[in-house]
């Protein structure tokens, strides 16, 4: 098992080939095995003309890739990441979820990766778990109450309560963002549950406002009982 941490964990003192060859060393392979694999992992993860520098001498980016090489060149069962990207700046977050997977896709280790970011798990996973409080989901009683999650992009917001009646909630809007191609809504229900709404720029509903929203039955998922 390898694991990437959310700090990176290099050791400053090490090139990042001595970085990366550091686990091969450990197991006490050959010189020429551990050259062959370092040239093929330093390839894959284009850190080739990197590979003389200190941890200090690289950007972010370049950090995360050696802690990725690092991490694959043993050949490990099973891969663990720690909110890995987390460290990195906008840009840098999303090219890396990109090399991420490319990277898993070539060497198809089983990998659990843990993160708050949505959109990186989208990118990244094959199947997805959302835990809450060390919990992932439970039994459910016919007629119980339970909470359930739904896509923001996929509740209909209306000014007026629409004919279709059901699983239409009433609402006041606390927040409204304009976003160009859309508006972002934060919808207060009676209850005090809010819940954020991506709908069309063109409908114009100030803070304050009365709302309904229709949740698709079909679109609802249930997290806990």
């Amino acid at each position: 098992m390898s694991m990437i941490f959310q700090s990176y964990a290099l050791w400053p003192h090490m090139t990042v080939a001595e970085n990366v060859a550091y686990g091969l060393k450990l197991r006490k392979l050959d010189r020429a095995t551990i050259d062959r694999k370092l040239a093929a992992i330093l390839d894959t993860t284009h850190l080739r003309d990197l590979a003389d520098r200190y941890p200090g001498e690289l950007s972010g980016g370049q950090q995360q890739r050696v802690a990725l090489a690092r991490a694959l060149i043993v050949e490990p069962e099973t891969l663990l990441l720690d909110e890995p990207l987390s460290n990195l700046d906008a840009n840098l977050r999303e090219e890396m979820r990109f090399e991420v997977r490319r990277l898993h896709d070539e060497y198809r280790y089983t990998t659990v990766y843990v993160t708050h970011d949505q959109s990186e798990a989208m990118t990244t996973a094959d199947v997805i778990a959302v835990m809450n409080a060390g919990k992932s989901g439970g039994k459910f009683a016919v007629g119980g109450e339970g909470a359930a999650a739904i896509r923001q992009h996929v509740v209909r917001l209306w000014a007026e309560k629409p004919e279709a009646a059901e699983n239409v909630v009433p609402g006041t809007v606390v927040r409204q963002v304009f976003l160009g191609a859309s508006r972002d809504y934060l919808v207060e229900m009676p209850d005090g549950t809010q819940l954020r709404v991506v709908a069309s720029a063109a409908e114009n509903i100030p803070p304050g406002a009365s709302v309904w929203l229709h949740l698709p039955p079909e679109r609802c998922r249930v997290l806990s009982g």
